[in-house]
């Protein structure tokens, strides 16, 4: 079950990749689902470090790494994954019809990424005797509370590695499964969703279609409409690791009959419960475009008994027969969350400078009953997204932008999950043997910097 956001270009071709962006986000918006029920505070967020992070591991074998956590006072290994990033900042997808890859990675280096999940860190270990000599100890404190997170990052000739994985790829039937979702994808557009707590678990199909709008105003003279059947997807590339699936996604469109404009490409992460498509608008001379405007929204089945919020609501609105009227056309939506069956989806941007240009409403289309169905135990089918618009005040030039899909307990509160959006924990890497020093101390190389959460958007 997931949320929206909108998205758009500026010509054909650069209308595409805004497109090409939504519809990729809109892909890993619907992947996001219920989190462990034991929730901690950052549960649904990754741990990122760039291999110039970690000096201790860089250029050595990736194979011989092993990642380490204490919990109940035991050491075991905890999912890590390590990511080549080539040259220009491209994520290296080693797999698929068109692979980046500038080959096997041979040696962790300063740019490649490691991805664990928060929640995995632990307890700072009592006997560091335990840990291999060349350990290097990972802190997180988290200036939003809590107690300081560890884990344990080495090299030796046999590391130990967790079995578990978070979520998988089938590239041959283009499903996507997480810990608590079942995805599946026609043309690189969503066609499937269904709600499991097992991999494998038979569940119902709760999406029936979505929307894809825009309208782009050229010079008052030219003035073009674009939906989701001008859009053509293709998979290119990907890498489906234990803690995260990245994929590069193709996209053309229709611009006359059989003519297609040239392929522009996406990059996608999926993790359990949480998805991210950064993209960077690459916006021509300023006053080119009077008007860019769009929607993005999903079509559910069945929203009985879910709430919906957004920054400009004072209240939830339970989701009914009259839910529309009580929106109104002109709601700000800077965020979106619908609340259910115990859990809340929340859709919000990392923080950007540039946000502020770009107006965010809500967007709420109620399907009519089926003719003689029963109102009181009839489905409520509804369409919710947002839609934007004021593209076009951004200068010319390149803008970037990081749309994040977050799911988490209804307890956990809008609040606290924006909150870990807008305020990184910071990360301190030191050898273990240096691990009381202050990081100015250590001698043997210690990094001190916040978390990120946001990708490049290569």
């Amino acid at each position: 079950m997931g949320l929206f956001i909108a998205c758009h270009s500026s010509s054909r071709v650069r209308r595409l990749r805004w497109f090409a962006a939504a519809i990729g986000f809109f892909s890993a918006l619907i992947a996001l689902t219920t989190p462990s029920a034991c929730a901690s505070s950052r549960q649904w967020e990754p741990l990122l470090l760039r291999g110039y992070q970690l000096p201790q591991l860089l250029n050595t074998p990736v194979s011989r790494i092993e990642v380490l956590a204490v919990h109940g006072g035991k050491l075991n290994p905890i999912p890590f994954q390590v990511d080549s990033v080539l040259v220009g900042g491209i994520f290296g997808l080693p797999q698929g019809p068109i692979p980046t890859t500038g080959g096997p990675i041979q040696g962790f280096g300063p740019n490649d990424e490691m991805s664990m999940m928060m929640f995995d860190l632990g307890e700072r270990i009592a006997n560091p005797a335990e840990l291999p000599p060349s350990a290097v100890e990972i802190t997180v404190a988290d200036p939003l509370g809590g107690a300081d997170r560890y884990a344990y990052a080495a090299v030796v000739k046999n590391p130990r590695l967790s079995p578990v994985r978070y979520v998988d790829y089938d590239p041959q039937h283009h499903i996507i499964r997480g810990g608590h979702y079942r995805l599946s994808l026609a043309h690189e557009f969503p066609d499937d969703f269904r709600v499991q707590d097992d991999r494998g678990e038979s569940s119902r199909n709760l999406i029936s279609a979505f929307e894809l709008r825009g309208v782009v105003t050229v010079l008052n003279l030219l003035r073009f409409h674009l939906k989701e059947d001008d859009i053509d997807g293709s998979m290119l590339a990907y890498r489906a690791g234990p803690v995260r699936v990245i994929r590069r996604v193709g996209y053309r469109f229709r611009v006359f009959l059989g003519i297609y404009s040239p392929q522009i490409s996406a990059v996608e992460f999926f993790y359990s419960d949480f998805a991210q498509v950064p993209f960077t608008m690459r916006m021509p001379m300023r006053n080119l475009f009077r008007d860019i405007q769009g929607r993005i929204a999903m079509d559910f089945v069945d929203l009985r008994g879910y709430s919906l919020l957004s920054s400009g609501l004072k209240r939830p609105i339970e989701i009914g027969e009259h839910t529309a009227d009580t929106i109104g056309a002109t709601t700000p939506a800077d965020w979106l969350a619908l609340v259910g069956d115990g859990h809340l989806m929340l859709e919000i941007f990392a923080p950007s400078s540039e946000l502020g240009l770009i107006a965010r409403r809500l967007y709420y289309r109620a399907e009519p009953p089926a003719p003689g169905a029963n109102s009181q135990s009839a489905p409520i089918a509804a369409a919710v997204g947002i839609e934007t618009d004021g593209w076009q005040r951004l200068s010319g030039g390149s803008h970037r932008f990081d749309p994040l899909l977050i799911s988490v307990p209804e307890s956990y509160g809008v609040d606290h999950a924006i909150a870990e959006t807008s305020i990184a924990p910071v990360v301190t890497v030191r050898t273990v043997g240096e691990r009381n020093l202050p990081p100015a101390a250590a001698r043997s190389g210690s990094t001190v910097a916040p978390a990120p959460l946001s990708e490049s958007g290569k």
